[in-house]
């Protein structure tokens, strides 16, 4: 990302690739700048080079055009603009949901020591004491004996998670979830596509190279799209077809876009809009969760101290 900037920078400044290129070894010694400078000297083009380096199909595709072009340096800004905003935007949903998580594994956590380490000291000394329990007390104090249920639970709390992490599918179809993850798959691919398209790529060959960036679930229905564009349909209209996937705001703007000409931009404003969408329903979604957290927490150590409380109240009335 900042070597793409950088090399843009020194390219717009005048200076030769190769010459830039030299100047950026020296800076960036752990990207084997050198070997890509030497594959410039022996007759390579940067695309061949960056291709070497694994780089994405998107970033190659908008360089080679950028080379061919003559505009090398507007690709790389471009490639460069594309790559910060993507890299803040998955920063700010980690650093969203790593506060989420804290609270509810901490929560979890307080719970489970309660049951497994509190319970079994007060059960031993209502032993002791020979006190007669209410209901609400022998229920707590059995709920260490049922151990295996605390592991099921547990046990089913991790294989959603690993659902929502790993399966697009069944990710699609979590309540609330689904659709932040359906408004980052539209940030993703309206940002990739969007960026291609301004680079004056075809929008078959765009919509092909943005696909590989979306998840399973997109690639399916990009697939069926861009057969559908081949066929002379419109993006607009070939979006209207997944509802699921691309809700009507997102196919509206694409459609305006598309008559007035101006797509590859109006997909980069789609992409900021559904970002700003993405964060607000975080950030409402992290304003429950404390909350929520909270009330569970408090509710369950109520409940504790209320069933411990009982048989000593029960105990000093019958000394009195």
């Amino acid at each position: 990302m900042l070597f793409m900037r950088q090399t843009g920078s020194l390219l717009k400044a005048g200076l030769p690739l190769s010459r830039s290129l030299g100047l950026l070894s020296e800076r960036f010694p752990r990207l084997q700048i050198e070997i890509l400078n030497q594959r410039l000297l022996q007759g390579s083009s940067l695309t061949e080079g960056l291709r070497e380096w694994g780089v994405a199909g998107w970033i190659l595709n908008q360089v080679e055009l950028g080379e061919t072009t003559g505009q090398l340096e507007a690709a790389l800004f471009q490639v460069a603009s594309s790559l910060e905003k993507g890299l803040v935007f998955r920063r700010k949903l980690l650093s969203a949901l790593t506060y989420p998580g804290l609270v509810l594994g901490t929560s979890l956590i307080c719970i489970f020591g309660l049951i497994f380490f509190i319970l079994p000291t007060f059960g031993q000394m209502f032993t002791e004491l020979n006190c007669q329990l209410p209901p609400l007390t022998r229920l707590v104090m059995a709920l260490p004996s049922f151990w295996q249920i605390g592991l099921l639970i547990t046990a089913l709390f991790l294989a959603i998670l690993y659902k929502i992490m790993r399966e697009d599918n069944f990710r699609m179809k979590v309540p609330y979830l689904g659709g932040i993850y359906r408004d980052t798959q539209i940030v993703i691919f309206s940002r990739v596509l969007g960026s291609q398209l301004q680079c004056a790529v075809p929008i078959l060959s765009a919509l092909k190279i943005s696909s590989a960036s979306a998840g399973p679930s997109y690639q399916g229905a990009l697939e069926r799209i861009i057969k559908l564009i081949a066929n002379g349909e419109g993006l607009g209209s070939a979006l209207k077809r997944f509802p699921f996937l691309f809700p009507q705001t997102f196919h509206q703007m694409v459609a305006v876009g598309e008559e007035s000409g101006s797509l590859g931009e109006m997909l980069l404003r789609a992409a900021d809009l559904f970002e700003a969408e993405v964060e607000h329903s975080i950030q409402r979604a992290m304003a429950l969760v404390e909350p929520v957290s909270t009330l569970m927490v408090g509710f369950f150590v109520g409940a504790l101290a209320l069933a411990m409380m009982l048989p000593l109240f029960s105990l000093v009335n019958s000394i009195l």
